[in-house]
């Protein structure tokens, strides 16, 4: 009676395991989000940019640009100081 309840025990043990592991590979799997297109950049957050006051300007960009999220504003900003190839 105690080896099959043992038995039984380590078989949810498993299959819980095995579950867990499979939706793990899943979320992994999955792609990030696409990035959106970024709106441009205004006048000032590039004068903010060329006076070397970066957060600043990355903080002015999302002020101009409610909903964007604090990573895209600093591609964004990126952007203005890499120049397009």
């Amino acid at each position: 009676m105690i080896s099959l309840s043992f038995v039984s025990l380590a078989g949810i043990i498993v299959t819980a395991l095995s579950i867990g592991i499979m939706i793990g590979q899943r979320l992994r799997a999955t792609p990030p989000p696409a990035a959106l297109p970024l709106a441009p950049a205004s006048a000032s957050v590039a004068d903010l940019l060329r006076s070397g006051r970066k957060i600043e300007a990355i903080k002015r960009y999302r002020e101009e640009n409610p909903g964007v999220r604090l990573a895209d504003a600093k591609r964004a900003v990126d952007a203005l100081e890499t120049p397009p190839r």
